[in-house]
């Protein structure tokens, strides 16, 4: 089975999973956490229960928000073959992830998602200009 789990610092997890879940209809096996939104929040033991859930066959997609941040980093030493860590997520990514295919999880797909999704994150402003210029 796979599993995502979207965190990040703040709110983004729980508004990133919600747009997801509303634009694609996928919202089994899709989890958030939302880091430091509570005084004294442990972020190691709310992944810690998070992952409990999981066997140890299932492959989990994790998509965070900040490659140097603290959330991120806590989710590092659970890397293995079956736990894939993806940051700098955006929306289309991360809907592009969760209807993959379950044969498709795995590194070579999914560095060629990160990859094809760089592709989305675009200068309007730009590409209006060119537009523009075509026309006249």
């Amino acid at each position: 089975m796979v599993r995502y789990i979207f965190a990040s610092h703040y709110r983004m997890a729980d508004g990133l999973k919600e747009t997801v879940e509303f634009l694609t209809s996928v919202n089994e096996n899709v989890y958030a956490i939302s880091a430091y939104v509570t005084e004294n929040y442990n972020i190691e033991e709310e992944i810690k229960k998070v992952f409990d859930k999981f066997s140890k066959e299932d492959k989990v997609v994790v998509m965070t928000d900040v490659l140097a941040g603290s959330v991120n980093q806590k989710f590092i030493p659970y890397v293995n073959e079956n736990i894939f860590l993806i940051t700098g997520i955006n929306a289309p990514l991360a809907m592009e992830l969760v209807l993959l295919p379950e044969e498709c999880i795995n590194k070579e797909q999914l560095s060629n998602s990160v990859k094809l999704a760089r592709e989305t994150i675009q200068f309007v402003n730009e590409i209006s200009s060119d537009a523009n210029e075509e026309d006249e």
